[in-house]
């Protein structure tokens, strides 16, 4: 079958069967899959970074699993630089290149022409690197920051002092082409019409989302990480161990060392006899917990990353991956129909995904005086204003205040303090912090 140039994605959290979908399409389409997961492409932890199968890999041709030594360096440039031609020899030759992963960066290196990618490389030269971009290894993130701002206030101003990997990297950027971020974030927008990234690389594409109902989803994960023991992942993390954790100095924000569960089960690892029954479930209580958060990560990049800028993102079809019974019904079927449509240049009959309007948010900085937290973005700030963690936190202020009698609440009942001492520092905690406790948490005071 001689397909037109279409590229498909298939998005979605961990557990939702993105592998699997990816398996059944590539079968039916002629297609190949590219892995855009930053921890399958290094060799080893097979059980642990959750990789297809030998079996499953002999089926259908995977690119960019297994490829990368442990120990080597390996960052989105490399990996946009060796999938790129893979994804254009497969569409030369007629076939369907399939990008499905969990590691979006990765999937937005290979869908959008971003120019903060395109430096120029020069093989005579050091290229770009982001484990050696750390020019101030001494200094602290909030002094870090403060060199970003002296040459670049406004890229500043959009990132909080702790995103330290972000604030080298600007630094890196700035020190070696000589060109600040917020410039060519401003050439980008001229050339694409976006402030976020550049135009798409491929016309047609298309991204399939695999979603589920949350609680059906952390039901997988917990499942997931049961069979993970049974099939063998205390003997891997084990070899592993042996072979590269040996020393106390291991960088866990790099490399495949970032795999979600490895760092969870050092204690583990690290211990014998009964200390090792007695901290196991602790430790696989810990890869859930850190599974479930990394789902949550994924499912925010369509939310916030794709479905508010419709004009310049691929469609998305969404489907629901709830009810393993309805797979063929609910998601094979739908999404066959979307693929053979577009390759044949006709309308799927599978609705669009209803785009998010005002999803966008900016880069103000605003501080949180309760929670003593920096948060960047009106949207970022509303939500933590709204969240539990900082309701939790004005109760346990509110207790104080009303124990040593330096507020009181009005007879009336209205959330209005009165404030019997005038020396009380109110504003550090927040001008409105007694008065955001909602009435229903009243009684909690």
């Amino acid at each position: 079958m001689n397909h037109p140039r279409l590229v498909a994605v298939i998005a979605g959290a961990t557990a939702t069967g993105k592998s699997k979908l990816a398996l059944e399409l590539a079968g039916r389409f002629n297609g190949e899959i590219i892995s855009s997961d930053s921890m399958q492409v290094y060799k080893g932890l097979d059980i642990l970074t959750n990789k297809v199968s030998h079996a499953e890999q002999e089926l259908v041709p995977h690119h960019l699993v297994n490829v990368i030594e442990p120990g080597r360096k390996f960052n989105v440039l490399d990996f946009r630089d060796m999938a790129l031609p893979i994804i254009d020899r497969l569409m030369n030759q007629g076939k369907l290149p399939i990008i499905v992963g969990g590691t979006y960066y990765y999937t937005e290196a290979l869908i959008w022409d971003t120019l903060l990618t395109e430096t120029h490389r020069n093989t005579n030269t050091e290229e770009w690197d982001p484990d050696l971009i750390n020019l101030y290894p001494e200094l602290s993130n909030e002094e870090v920051w403060s060199k970003l701002n002296d040459i670049d206030p406004v890229h500043a101003a959009e990132l909080h002092p702790n995103c330290r990997r972000k604030v080298d990297s600007s630094l890196y950027g700035y020190h070696r082409y000589g060109i600040v971020h917020s410039q060519l974030v401003a050439k980008q927008h001229k050339t694409s019409g976006s402030a976020i990234r550049g135009p798409l690389r491929y016309a047609n594409s298309v991204i399939l989302h695999l979603h589920a109902d949350k609680r059906i989803l952390d039901e997988r994960i917990e499942r997931r990480a049961e069979e993970m023991i049974s099939d063998g992942l205390l003997e891997e993390l084990q070899l592993f161990h042996d072979e590269y954790l040996t020393v106390d100095d291991n960088d866990f924000t790099k490399g495949i060392l970032q795999s979600i569960g490895l760092k969870d089960f050092l204690p583990y690892l690290r211990a014998s006899g009964s200390d090792r029954s007695r901290l196991l479930p602790q430790c696989v209580e810990r890869l859930k917990i850190s599974t479930r958060q990394y789902s949550r990560r994924q499912e925010s990049w369509l939310r916030n990353r794709v479905l508010p800028y419709p004009q310049e993102s691929p469609p998305v079809y969404s489907l629901d991956v709830s009810n393993p019974s309805l797979w063929d019904s609910m998601v094979a079927t739908p999404a066959a129909n979307v693929i053979g449509c577009l390759l044949r240049g006709s309308s799927p009959s599978v609705p669009l995904t209803n785009r998010i309007a005002g999803r966008t948010d900016n880069k103000s900085r605003n501080f949180c005086s309760a929670c003593e937290l920096l948060l960047i973005g009106d949207r970022t700030y509303r939500d933590h204003m709204a969240s539990r963690k900082h309701m939790k936190r004005l109760l346990a202020i509110n207790k104080i205040l009303l124990r040593d009698k330096r507020v009181s609440f009005n007879p009336d009942d209205t959330l209005v303090p009165v404030i019997h001492d005038d020396s009380l520092p109110v504003s550090n905690y927040d001008s409105t912090a007694i008065e955001q406790v909602p009435p229903s948490l009243r009684h909690s005071i």
